[in-house]
């Protein structure tokens, strides 16, 4: 579908919402860590794509420090022993609470396809990206391709973000660049309409998606439109025109947001002066170190040659004269190296701590939803509330954007409210597993305390009463005992089972037993 009727120039809104300042930061912080995510020269600003600066340090510290941090968030935000989403219907109703097993099996198969989903064909890695983008510059812009269950990920370069008061999306503009013929051939059509020649099916053309917040009737939502370089006149608009807030698969996630700000900031930046101290150390100490190791030759007297000397090869021997002395000058102080080095290590110790840096990763196929909960808790508290962030910009939206994507005819009910899905992320999406493993130390308990009191109640002729106690072991571990009590009419058909089967064991008639009346009262 295409229209006309925005008569705006997408490259002038880039040029409008874009702020050099943190790019500039960006580029900086990337310098310092992972300098691929933001290069040197502004490739959204030129047209010579094979041109690739890359400023590297003099140190790889930062590197290390922020792929581990990306590979323990992935393994907590993504984990492959657990869901990292867990929807929960609400407002049942009474058929639906008598079929609640049902309903649960029925939303942990949803859960399931989701997790799978967005993993499938790489994701993980784009995933990971992702999380690289914002630990480093505290912005990434994420597409879910719902034709080909891919991403694609844009750093700070290819995507600038307009956010209102409260952080909500309110426009962005991706540029990138792209072939002639990767273009969709009606989208081909109406730019030579226009005047547009390609020269090549392989010219390389600049295009800006417009990713727009607009309000309907509906409620809130986002409208996606092209255009090419600066034919604001024809505004193409990729697969459907209009996508629902909740739905939208563009998503903007950010480390942390500044209320007020259009743009986030990454964890680099809260220890920025550390990371520029360690940089600045690691370059002066390594000059130093190639300065400290050149052997400088005095040669007094007038016996020998001193292109034979600096020409001659390791093991030659060269003859002096009598009273000629050759003598090497080594510059460098043992002591300055150490006292850099002794200060780099404590950069590095206090970064490792901030980074959740320990030199050990256990293997995600054995790590336990216990220990997932445990160091998730220390990353809550460490990255002082960056990881809850991530559930909310990041996993939240896309779970969403997912579940549509599994069944869109959904998408009117979730919108509506009509279907209340309630999608939890972070910790939270932990309680399931969590529940259970509640429920089975109760009953371990139960059990160990029901042997105590049968054995008390033998000597002490039934002074203790095992419901009361059932009761309070259950409550004492969080667990709400008429969740799982059963029903008055299920015990009355259990107890005329056993009763039944007592009797056909002892040889005697069926209904010799009424119901109510214990074996022993025949």
């Amino acid at each position: 579908m295409a229209y006309d009727s925005q008569n705006v120039s997408y490259e002038s809104l880039w040029q409008k919402y874009r702020d050099s300042n943190v790019v500039n930061k960006a580029r900086e912080y990337s310098r310092y860590t992972l300098a691929k995510l933001v290069s040197e020269y502004d490739r959204a600003e030129t047209d010579d794509v094979n041109r690739e600066y890359i400023t590297r340090d003099y140190q790889s510290v930062g590197a290390l420090l922020v792929n581990n941090l990306v590979a323990r968030l992935g393994e907590f935000l993504f984990p492959a022993s657990a869901r990292f989403v867990k929807l929960e219907l609400k407002n049942m109703s009474e058929d639906q609470r008598s079929k609640k097993s049902a309903v649960q099996a029925a939303l942990i198969t949803i859960e399931k396809t989701i997790v799978d989903k967005s993993k499938q064909n790489g994701g993980y890695a784009d995933l990971l990206t992702t999380i690289a983008h914002q630990a480093v510059t505290g912005n990434a812009a994420l597409f879910r391709d719902v034709d080909t269950g891919t991403y694609r990920v844009y750093g700070l370069e290819n995507f600038v973000v307009q956010r209102d008061g409260r952080g909500s999306v309110i426009d962005a503009v991706i540029k990138e660049r792209i072939a002639w013929d990767s273009l969709p051939r009606e989208f081909q059509s109406q730019l030579e309409q226009k005047g547009f020649q390609a020269k090549s099916g392989q010219q390389r053309c600049w295009l800006y998606t417009r990713v727009q917040r607009v309000s309907r009737s509906s409620g809130f939502g986002y409208e996606i439109t092209q255009q090419l370089g600066n034919y604001q006149g024809c505004v193409y608009t990729p697969g459907k025109d209009y996508y629902p807030e909740k739905v939208c698969p563009w998503i903007f996630p950010v480390w942390s947001l500044k209320s007020g700000e259009h743009y986030g900031r990454g964890i680099v930046e809260d220890h920025a002066g550390d990371f520029a101290r360690l940089s600045m150390l690691s370059e002066s100490s390594a000059l130093y170190m190639q300065e400290a190791l050149r052997v400088l030759w005095t040669l007094t007297g007038g016996g020998g040659s001193v292109d034979d000397i600096e020409q001659a090869p390791t093991g030659r021997v060269i003859p002096l004269q009598s009273g000629t002395k050759l003598e090497g000058v080594e510059i460098g102080d043992y002591n300055k190296v150490q006292q850099a080095r002794d200060e780099i290590n404590q950069i590095v110790t206090r970064l490792a701590q901030a980074f959740m840096y320990t030199g050990e990763f256990r293997d995600s196929e054995r790590t336990t939803a216990t220990e997932i909960q445990q160091v998730a808790t220390s990353a809550e508290r460490g990255l002082g509330g960056p990881y809850s962030m991530q559930g909310k910009t990041l996993q939240i939206p896309l779970a969403y954007v997912l579940l549509a994507e599994i069944d869109e005819s959904t998408v009117p009910d979730i919108v509506g409210n009509i279907l209340q899905l309630q999608v939890v992320a972070g910790l939270d999406a932990l309680g399931r597993s969590i529940e259970a493993e509640t429920l089975i130390k109760a009953l371990s308990d139960a059990q160990a305390a029901m042997v105590a009191v049968a054995n008390i109640n033998q000597v002490a002729q039934g002074i203790l009463d095992p419901k009361a106690i059932l009761e309070t072991i259950f409550s004492s571990n969080g667990v709400a005992l008429d969740d799982y009590r059963t029903s008055a009419q299920e015990l009355a058909q259990k107890g005329q089972q056993i009763d039944q089967a007592v009797q056909a064991a002892n040889g005697l008639p069926a209904g010799a037993v009424q119901p109510g009346q214990n074996i022993s009262q025949i």
